[in-house]
């Protein structure tokens, strides 16, 4: 009996699917299964998508990390070029700077490189020397102002002491009017003092100390530093600058000497 029963459904069932499509309906029967088969088929879907771009990624992983290391390869190399960019600015804006002591009255500006630098003896070598004319005394000029004097010199190259040394003493002025004057002396590293003659000079912070011209080797108004701090000795009569040197080492690779 259950079997002729499910036969007369089936039968109803079916005559109800084809009376649907032959009105051109989608018919309730259809439309239930489709409900109930949706949900799985697309778990199914989705499972398959999943597994499908989970393996693409295993068998792609080798390219995207290559990938990967040429694009941190090229952000490094875009960072090193933009660096070297603006070393080379600098470079160039310091001949730029350099070319106005090209044509000193009474001085001939002889070119030459920054070959080595010893920190620790306040000196710098040169690639000129005495074939080049170059003698003791002379000023080395960088693009920011007087870096060092020549002390000693060979055929083919020579000796600079760095205006920072304490060996090193020149006559300077403050650019006020009227210029009062001292005696530079360097104290180390990126340390000037100027010792004014006169003890009640007006003298300013932020002054820009300039050479004074009293020495026939080293022209005047050539850039020094600027005051950072003044100090004075009422007991002693005695005021004295702490002065910022504008050139530097660093920044120094093409100079002149001035001869």
């Amino acid at each position: 009996m259950l079997f002729i029963g499910l036969i007369a459904i089936g039968y109803v069932l079916g005559a109800a699917q084809t009376r649907a499509r032959q009105d051109g309906r989608v018919d309730s029967v259809s439309r239930l299964i489709q409900r109930l088969a949706e949900p799985p088929a697309v778990l199914v879907t989705h499972m398959a998508n999943s597994t499908s771009n989970f393996f693409d990624g295993i068998s792609h992983a080798g390219a995207l990390k290559r990938e990967n290391a040429m694009l941190r390869a090229q952000a490094a190399a875009a960072a090193d070029y933009a660096q070297q960019v603006q070393l080379r600015q600098g470079e160039i804006d310091g001949l730029l700077k350099l070319d106005r002591f090209k044509s000193l009255p009474g001085k001939t500006a002889v070119p030459a490189e920054v070959t080595g630098a010893f920190l620790y003896d306040n000196r710098i070598t040169l690639d000129v020397g005495s074939n080049d004319g170059i003698q003791p005394g002379m000023p080395v000029i960088s693009g920011r102002g007087l870096l060092a004097l020549i002390q000693t010199v060979e055929p083919g190259h020579s000796e600079a002491l760095l205006i920072v040394s304490p060996v090193t003493q020149i006559w300077a002025v403050a650019a006020r009017n009227p210029p009062p004057a001292g005696l530079l002396r360097g104290e180390g590293p990126g340390s000037l003092y100027v010792d004014f003659l006169d003890p009640n000079a007006i003298v300013d912070i932020r002054d820009e100390i300039v050479t004074s011209g009293l020495s026939t080797r080293i022209p005047p108004n050539i850039p020094v530093g600027r005051v950072l701090r003044i100090e004075e000795n009422l007991d002693y009569g005695r005021k004295r600058a702490l002065v910022f040197p504008w050139a530097s080492l660093g920044a120094a690779r093409e100079v002149f000497v001035l001869k």
